[in-house]
């Protein structure tokens, strides 16, 4: 962000608070076994999705300092009943979206969820297996998602999380 503000003089932001918004954001992704507050316990909402890899490493004094990395894998822990949601919640998807940019383009599930291409392959394996009116076509290479009705994408969450 310092080097954003840096190029962009004309932004105008307080550090103090991207520090805070920070740490909620980490909070949030962060899996933390070893808390025993059991207020604490409940900040990383997001961590099953194993988004947030947490590594070490030592700065030139010796201090340990904490790396942040997110991968795009296959996310194994991730419904496809998000992601389900995330494609019919989006306004710019119409009834028949490309892989590409169900992968790619911004507010993607591959760009939401970091999922690799294998990932994203198979969440749509299980969206098309769980929902009859929703289809994964390969005609020439070019490969589509396609809805011949589109579910309400409330009720896909209302059905998974009702179970």
């Amino acid at each position: 962000m310092k080097r954003i503000k840096d190029a962009n003089p004309e932004l105008s932001f307080n550090e103090n608070t991207i520090a805070k918004d920070f740490i909620v954001f980490l909070n949030m992704y962060k899996s933390d076994s070893e808390n025993t507050d059991v207020e604490d316990s409940f900040s990383g909402i997001l961590s099953e999705i194993g988004m947030l890899r947490i590594s070490y490493t030592q700065d030139d004094n010796g201090k340990k300092v904490e790396q942040f990395q997110i991968e795009n894998n296959e996310r194994d822990n991730l419904p496809g009943a998000v992601v389900l949601f995330s494609i019919l919640n989006n306004p710019s998807y119409g009834n028949s979206i490309s892989l590409k940019s169900l992968e790619f383009y911004a507010n993607s599930p591959g760009s939401i969820f970091a999922l690799s291409r294998t990932g994203l392959i198979n969440k749509i394996s299980d969206i098309v297996r769980e929902n009859k009116s929703i289809t994964f076509t390969d005609h020439g290479g070019i490969k589509e998602l396609q809805f011949k009705t589109k579910p309400n994408a409330y009720s896909i969450l209302d059905e998974y999380y009702g179970k």
